[in-house]
């Protein structure tokens, strides 16, 4: 999800209006608005089952990610790496 100020991507926002037929300016405005993000994100949790990752699990890997990400050699291998953590 968007954050307040965040910018899409141009290669993603191009792709994004390509599939669901809209002017890439319809879609700039989209996280213009808190409430937009926080409907979109309740309706993705609810279709797909996703929940917040919040409480100790998270304390716990934010300081694991720290620590690894000082000697990873890519994001990706970042990525994999904390994903089997």
């Amino acid at each position: 999800m968007l954050t307040v100020g965040e910018n899409i991507p141009t290669e993603f926002l191009e792709f994004i209006r390509a599939q669901i037929g809209l002017s890439g300016e319809a879609l700039l405005t989209y996280a213009a608005r808190q409430q937009t993000r926080h409907q979109h994100m309740k309706a993705l949790r609810e279709i797909y089952g996703y929940q917040s990752f919040t409480g100790q699990a998270a304390s716990d890997i934010k300081v694991w990610l720290d620590h690894r990400a000082e000697h990873a050699t890519s994001n990706e291998t970042l990525a994999r790496d904390m994903v089997e953590e």
